[in-house]
């Protein structure tokens, strides 16, 4: 393979995080050693195009490679829990309930010092009670927002990428107008994963709410 340098995944990678805002990445190769595949991780300051811009100037830059945009993702988080919650939107607490195969969750969160708390309940599995969490907080969220939205989860899941275990929610979002959009947001599970979806579902709404 051609370029200005020998083509090194594991040294790319190390470029890679060198530039602004990336915490870790992750490169995916094919059989013939060509990028299939590169996941980021980044801080949430700026847009993934403008991370998405410099992998592709850095690739070339550095191998006179030409890489495909639409093969890199970025999943931004937040390294604080205050920057990542929507504003004047806190999170209080959750209360999680098993009794045999049924769960129960509650979310509580305030807003002006009123308190919001959403309720739900579902069949207790391992895929399942991650997402009845997601639901009782968008739960909640309704209550402070009323009628003006609709929420659903649609997806709750976490992955690692290289040390940093993560927690991803998306929903969609249901206005007035009947106009739908998907949210994506995402957390650090540091210890409670149910804490982790409630911090990344409020990371979805951070923009909107």
């Amino acid at each position: 393979m051609e370029g200005k340098k020998e083509w090194k995944p594991e040294e790319c990678r190390k470029l890679i995080e060198q530039i602004d805002d990336v915490i870790s990445s992750n490169i995916v190769t094919s059989e013939d050693g060509l990028i299939e595949q590169v996941h980021v991780l980044a801080r949430d300051r700026r847009s993934p195009k403008q991370i998405v811009r410099d992998i592709e100037s850095l690739v070339h830059a550095e191998y006179n490679l030409k890489l495909d945009y639409k093969k890199v993702s970025v999943v931004r988080v937040d390294n604080g829990f205050n920057s990542i919650v929507p504003k004047r939107l806190k999170f209080c607490g959750i209360s999680f309930n098993q009794n045999g195969q049924k769960a129960k969750v509650k979310v509580c969160l305030s807003h002006n010092s009123e308190i919001f708390e959403g309720y739900t309940e579902g069949p207790y599995t391992k895929s399942n009670y991650i997402r009845l969490v997601a639901e009782a907080t968008l739960k909640a969220v309704q209550l402070l927002l009323k009628d003006k939205v609709i929420f659903t989860p649609e997806e709750v899941m976490s992955f690692n990428i290289n040390q940093h275990k993560i927690m991803m929610v998306s929903l969609s979002m249901i206005n007035q107008n009947f106009d739908e959009e998907s949210l994506v947001g995402c957390a650090f599970i540091k210890g409670d994963d149910k804490d982790a979806v409630v911090r990344a579902t409020l990371n979805a709404l951070n923009r909107k709410v």
